[in-house]
């Protein structure tokens, strides 16, 4: 009966994020964001007459500067951490502290999931009405991959051919997905934790510093790259690089090491939560 009210209440957390005017405006900002990254995508599509397949965002997700802003809306999304509104603390009261913050985990798992959702349809609803429903990655995304159309078109997208050659479409679109859905429930219990020990403002410091660091790893020379990226979660987002090697040096951890690292980076994260909300002293915020 009480992981039934932990669940219930985790869904009704959920959709107060969804109702809230900060989740509509993150909306806005990654349509806006997407709309723009794949603007040049469309003027070749309709120059070509040649509609593309659905998997847009797996390719989209392997541009760094697409990475750097799922990780800053990341941050916006869970930047009400650590969700202690006036209007909660009946909800703490009547649940308990450990009841309650379970609750508030589930419920950035469940947020995390569905924005996830969301980024992988907006891309596909833009490139409406030239959308070919297919099962094969489709024409127009091979034409990016093997020509020089991406310069002609100033598109911004890079589709290394291996992906297409190693992953089926499917493949790729749920692995993006799994991932991203990953790393923003990471970085939204990762904000839970740091904000209930320290303050708010330093857990939206410390979530920028990785997004940040990730970066600058990114931008690294081969041999500190392929050291520090496997502290850099934001890169590991790209499914092009999860694994490979470049001239012999691993450039990007393999996906074993990924998956556990989230793991364990959630799990640490959950604990410093459930030790905090348990030790610390509250302070109660006056805002919706």
């Amino acid at each position: 009966m009480d992981k039934l009210k932990i669940l219930l209440y985790s869904f009704e957390l959920t959709k107060h994020k969804f109702l809230s005017s900060r989740f509509r405006s993150l909306c806005l900002i990654y349509a806006g964001f997407a709309w723009v990254s794949i603007s040049s995508i469309r003027t070749f599509i309709e120059a070509k007459n040649y509609p593309i397949s659905p998997y847009i965002y797996p390719i989209m997700a392997i541009n760094i500067k697409f990475r750097m802003i799922i990780g800053f809306c990341c941050v916006y999304l869970f930047s009400d951490v650590p969700f202690l509104q006036y209007s909660e603390m009946y909800s703490l009261v009547r649940m308990g502290r450990l009841k309650w913050a379970l609750a508030q985990i589930l419920s950035i798992f469940e947020t995390a999931f569905m924005f996830c959702l969301y980024m992988c349809i907006v891309p596909v609803v833009l490139c409406i009405p030239n959308i070919e429903l297919t099962g094969e990655w489709g024409k127009i995304i091979h034409t990016l991959s093997l020509t020089n159309v991406s310069g002609l078109y100033s598109i911004d997208i890079y589709v290394p051919y291996g992906v297409l050659v190693r992953l089926e479409p499917m493949e790729a679109m749920l692995l993006a997905f799994g991932l991203s859905t990953l790393l923003i429930s990471f970085f939204g219990i990762f904000m839970f934790a740091v904000s209930l020990i320290f303050k708010r403002n330093i857990a939206v410091v410390a979530a920028s510093v990785v997004i940040v660091w990730s970066v600058a790893v990114y931008n690294m020379y081969l041999i500190p790259k392929g050291i520090f990226s496997n502290y850099a979660p934001v890169l590991w987002l790209d499914i092009s690089q999860i694994g490979q090697l470049f001239y012999g040096i691993k450039r990007f951890p393999d996906l074993k090491y990924i998956l556990l690292s989230f793991l364990l980076m959630i799990s640490v994260s959950a604990l410093a939560v459930i030790w905090a909300i348990r030790s610390r002293d509250l302070e109660w915020i006056n805002e919706d």
